[in-house]
């Protein structure tokens, strides 16, 4: 009686499957498998947000390629003049971290820490781009969506006047419509503030379900 196994073993799963061999006779079973997901990072394309008591907010959007990760930031101060912080870079993920940095703000470094559904960003030396060590914390993640060019997936995309459940409004986009989505206007996991301004140059404004958008390739 000979027994011929295979050892299946890499980054995401792990696993054995054994052969056992009789004159004229292959007998095939399976002794064991086991899943042990390890992805080489947590870090999750999408939106991500932080309020903070005073009523300032920051938004946090993550694209990730690979190793590499594009992150785009906005922050609102919520004082008397509006003032706003923001910053774009890129990092290489390394386990479950990764620091954005831009050489135009070299300073500037913005360390992510993720796990499953959140992330905890720290601010260091970023007060060239208004974004000084109160806006970090642990962030909630709103969404899988992130700023961009989108395009109206259905026949008609009606606009409504608040981001919660209501009645819609009498304006509405069409199918194919491209719109701009800006990290502000992130704040909704189900519907997101839209100005669209039409061939005619009426603006029409208001929020608009995600699920009636997909991104422009």
């Amino acid at each position: 009686m000979l027994f011929n196994s295979i050892l299946l073993l890499n980054k995401t799963y792990f696993g054995c499957y054994m052969v056992m061999k009789i004159p004229n006779l292959y007998f095939h079973f399976i002794t064991c498998f086991f899943i042990l997901y390890t992805a080489n990072t947590m870090a999750q394309t999408g939106t991500y947000r932080l309020n903070t008591p005073s009523g300032a907010w920051c938004n946090i959007a993550i694209t990730q390629n690979k190793q590499i990760i594009t992150g785009e930031v906005f922050a609102w101060w919520n004082d008397a003049g509006d003032r706003v912080g923001s910053f774009e870079g890129n990092g290489k993920v390394q386990g479950n971290k990764c620091v954005l940095i831009n050489t135009d703000h070299a300073d500037c470094k913005i360390q992510l820490n993720f796990n499953k559904t959140n992330l905890h960003a720290i601010f260091n030396d970023c007060m060239s781009t208004n974004l000084p060590e109160d806006f970090s914390g642990r962030y909630r993640k709103i969404n899988n969506h992130i700023p961009g060019t989108y395009t109206v997936a259905v026949n008609k995309a009606h606009f409504y006047k608040t981001a919660k459940l209501g009645l819609s409004l009498k304006a509405y986009l069409l199918k194919g419509d491209k719109v701009n989505i800006d990290l502000e206007n992130i704040a909704d996991a189900n519907r997101v503030f839209i100005n669209y301004k039409n061939a005619l140059g009426k603006i029409s404004s208001g929020y608009i379900s995600w699920a009636d958008l997909k991104p422009y390739r």
